[in-house]
């Protein structure tokens, strides 16, 4: 799969733009603010229907403007896919593939898939909870788009128990139908919470493996990276009879704060080198190197699972990465498919020759040439 063609409008500081791309290896160029990780942001948003730095829309829109609009053209294997993608803050956006529109955003991940690694992504391992749930649904959701769908069926679920649990507030005591009531929803919140559960576990399993030989590779030292999926609850066997139990075990607790105690919702990650998590004790470099094994991890458990070769989008990966992980990289470029990779400074890939297309972008105004300074 690759994209071939990418229109802009109002998206950030592109006010006005469309690049013509390379199926292989395409270079974009620029100085700090000009717009260079703002296309790759574009990118991703189209095989996402979110953003990789924010999760609000109205972020991404020109300050002069109230939309933006996006249009990629590309192929899947023999088939040509034309998505199109306009927001309104606050409104719903608006999505299209070859001019037919799609009403649930999952289906956007059955198109372009797309992996991409900034220097965003050390939130993984040192920001908080909710980054990493956040990456492992975007992620799962590119191998599985109804788990979309099931995410949204969660948290419409989990809004409507938390409100029943507030309206309980002033109860000393629950009546045995206010008792019923809330059983009700604890049933409904388990069935999606198991579903959730059985997609991370299952995900986690296969992708901290693949971490593990990476990060043994790119770092060439007999350190070991461990990837742990804290559920919450933390079952011994994650059922939906056990979570209303765990649920119910709590309950006098959960009407005082008005909020669901246990879930998915509170899912979350533990990387360690070695015996030693990451968050508190790992240098940058070991951070460095972990993230980009977990990305590579990905993209081989996306390809693997596709069996299509994903997009992959590298920003300032040059100044991010070190000699030994950058030449790591860079020979597995040519096994690769389309990548998209962004540089402030031209003297770091002057003595690279593997770039088919490169790109210059000054204040948001992309531009094409043919020859490295």
């Amino acid at each position: 799969m690759f994209i071939e063609n990418l229109k802009l409008a109002e998206f950030r500081n592109l006010k006005k733009a469309e690049i013509e791309f390379s199926p292989k290896n395409n270079l974009i160029v620029g100085p700090n603010g000009s717009g260079k990780t703002n296309i790759l942001e574009a990118l991703f948003y189209t095989g996402s229907g979110r953003s990789f730095r924010t999760h609000l829309d109205e972020n991404l829109v020109n300050t002069d403007s109230e939309f933006f609009r996006i249009e990629a053209a590309g192929r899947i294997g023999n088939h040509e896919v034309q998505i199109e993608i306009g927001v309104e803050p606050g409104k719903r956006k608006i999505i299209k593939v070859n001019s037919g529109a799609i009403r649930k955003l999952g289906e956007l991940f059955e198109y372009f898939r797309l992996v991409e690694f900034s220097p965003y992504d050390l939130e993984i391992i040192i920001g908080s909870p909710s980054v990493r749930r956040r990456y492992i649904s975007i992620t799962i959701s590119q191998l599985d788009p109804p788990h979309v769908s099931v995410l949204s069926d969660y948290h419409k679920t989990l809004a409507q128990r938390n409100a029943l649990l507030k309206s309980f507030e002033e109860t000393p005591k629950l009546s045995a139908s206010q008792e019923a009531s809330l059983a009700v929803w604890d049933e409904k919140l388990a069935i999606h919470a198991v579903q959730i559960h059985e997609s991370r576990k299952k995900y986690i399993e296969k992708i901290a493996n693949l971490s593990a030989d990476f990060y043994r590779k790119i770092s060439g030292l007999e350190e070991y990276l461990k990837i742990e999926y804290n559920p919450s609850p933390n079952l011994d066997e994650f059922t939906s009879q056990h979570f209303c139990e765990r649920l119910a075990s709590r309950r006098q607790r959960e009407i005082a704060l008005g909020q669901t105690m246990y879930g998915p919702h509170r899912d979350d990650l533990k990387f360690y080198i070695d015996s030693l998590e990451a968050k508190n004790a790992g240098s940058q470099g070991q951070i460095k190197t972990a993230v980009l094994s977990l990305k590579l991890a990905q993209y081989d458990y996306l390809q693997e699972t596709l069996e299509k070769l994903p997009i992959i989008l590298l920003d300032e990966i040059f100044s991010d990465l070190d000699r030994k992980r950058l030449d790591f990289v860079m020979n597995l470029l040519p096994e690769l498919g389309q990548s998209f990779m962004t540089t402030s400074k031209l003297s770091e890939v002057n003595n690279l020759d593997i770039f088919n297309s490169k790109f210059n972008v000054e204040k948001g105004i992309p531009t094409s040439f043919n020859e490295l300074p």
